[in-house]
Order: structure tokens, then sequence, then C-alpha cells
């Protein structure tokens, strides 16, 4: 971790100070965990099982633990403390840690308190007072923070600059799902199979995915304008996949879209690597990250 970048900020794709691992990344293209809880869940055990079958290879990792940094969006009794449950349950979670909310706390403790499982470890809830001179990020910070983070993905920093590469495709060249933002039925557990070597390929891969609910949730489309200023994650799975599959595949990357031709039937996007991604799944969020408009002329 670069303590410069912030808690929970991948790397750059260009050079840094210390030697990085290539990073496992999913993809939740939603602005709350709560708009698709069952997507968000299916996301969650998918990586547990990569996480946690690295913790068992290496005991020194296994010693260290984890730290999982979750959205302060999950303190919501009525719709987030079932994912904060599952988050708990999947990576085996000893400790929580609660940062102001008195509530929180509370609520937490007593659904915690006591395990049906008595050969299960015991989980600790410590609430951290908030310092009195730290404010909330309000929605204006938080886009302008965001947007930044594109330009840096991009285009690199002050210190590191970064030369993004341009790529246009055809439609039908292209292997494009947008996801559906509308209300799912119900909430349906995921069970996933296949254990992961230090984030190999089956990591990445999703050979064994669960069913989802009968309502579609990521949809086969054609490019349309209304694309232009988008990211795109570019999925290791081949745009072929069923949608489990694209659901539950990690990401190898993202594109920018810059401009999409309707005319012409082309797209032009902005992506760091100069290769070409061939068949992938290309996934577009459900207005998810904003836009912007100007980052590239």
């Amino acid at each position: 971790m670069d303590v410069e970048n912030g808690y929970g900020i991948g790397p750059m794709s260009g050079p840094t100070v210390s030697p990085v691992r290539v990073p496992l990344i999913y993809s939740f293209p939603f602005a709350s965990p709560t708009d698709k809880p069952e997507v968000f869940k299916a996301l969650i055990t998918r990586m547990a099982l990569s996480v946690m079958n690295r913790l068992e290879e290496s005991p020194t990792l296994k010693r260290s633990g984890i730290i999982l940094d979750t959205p302060g969006s999950l303190n919501d009794p009525k719709s987030s403390y079932d994912l904060i449950t599952h988050l708990i349950s999947e990576f085996s979670i000893t400790t929580i840690l609660t940062l102001g909310s008195e509530r929180l706390t509370s609520d937490l403790t007593r659904r915690f308190a006591t395990r049906s499982n008595p050969t299960e470890d015991p989980i600790t809830v410590l609430r951290i007072t908030k310092p009195s001179g730290a404010v909330e990020r309000d929605a204006p910070f938080m886009k302008s923070l965001r947007q930044q983070q594109l330009r840096q993905y991009f285009f690199g920093s002050s210190t590191e600059s970064l030369n993004p590469h341009t790529h246009t495709l055809r439609f039908d060249h292209l292997d494009l799902f947008r996801v559906n933002s509308s209300p799912s039925s119900a909430d349906q557990p995921s069970s996933f199979g296949g254990a992961g070597d230090d984030f190999d390929d089956d990591d990445y891969d999703v050979p064994y995915a669960s069913k989802t609910a009968s309502n579609t949730t990521f949809e086969k489309i054609t490019p349309t304008s209304a694309m232009t200023g988008g990211m795109v994650a570019i999925k290791f799975c081949p745009g072929s996949s069923d949608e489990p599959t694209v659901r539950d595949s990690a990401v190898m990357g993202f594109a920018y879209v810059s401009e999409v031709n309707e005319a012409k039937k082309t797209v032009r996007f902005l992506a760091p690597h100069p290769q070409q991604w061939g068949n992938r799944a290309l996934v577009w969020g459900s207005g998810w990250p904003e836009a912007v408009a100007d980052l590239v002329a």
C-alpha cells in the first residue's frame, strides 16, 4: 500500500517505489451495495474464496490477517446489516471497528454478542471516536475525488506521468454488457467452486459460477452515444460467457469511452495498455462511475 495514495486505492499502472503484484479486482457497477445486494454478495463470496485460500497457503499472511474497508453506506439497519453479516461470515472476521456511530456499534454488538456455534471465534466490536476536527465528505467532494482518480488512472500524477493509448473498434467486434438498475425480486445465496493459487487464472476466470435470479442483471447491448464519457470494465472472461460468469469474473482493467460514432459503428476507447483486449466482455455500469466529459480533448 502506498500511504500517499490513501487506504483502499490501488497502485497506478506505472513505475512504483516498491514492487507490487497484480491486484485482484472485481467490478460492482452500482453506486451502493444496496442497489443490487445479491450481486454484491456474490462478488464478496468469490473474492473471499481467493483471499482465504491465499491466507491458508501462507502462515505468515494468515497470522497477519486482513483489513476490510467497508463503505460508509453500510450503516442502515434495514438494508445493510445483512450485507455486513455476509462480509463477516465470508472473511471470518473476528474484530469490528466502527467510527463515530454509537447506534451502529450497539446494533452490531447485540447481533454478534452470542454465537450460535460455540466453536466459532468470538467477534469483538470496538468503537473509535471520531476526532473533533473531522468533517463529513459531502457528495460534490466525493464526485470530484472520483474524477481525480480517473484522471490519475490514465494520465498519472504530477510525479508519475502516464501515456494512455487510443483504441478504435467496430460495434461487431465488441461484447458489451449493460447492468440493469431495476430492483431485484429476491436475493439468492451464491455458491462457488474452485480454489485459487496465489490469485492465478482460476481467480480471474470463473468456470463454476452460481446462477442468478430469473431477472437479468447483465444485458448484452449495442454501443450508443450515451456511453460517451463513461467507463467500462474489461473482464477476464470472454464476451460469449453466460451472465453469471460475466458477473463473477475479475477485471483486467478499465477503459474510457471517448467517442461513439453511430454512423460508422465504431467506438474510440482510451486505455492504459497499448495491446487490445481481444474478445473480453466489457461491462458498462449503471451510471457509475459518473461520466467525465472532459477527460480527453
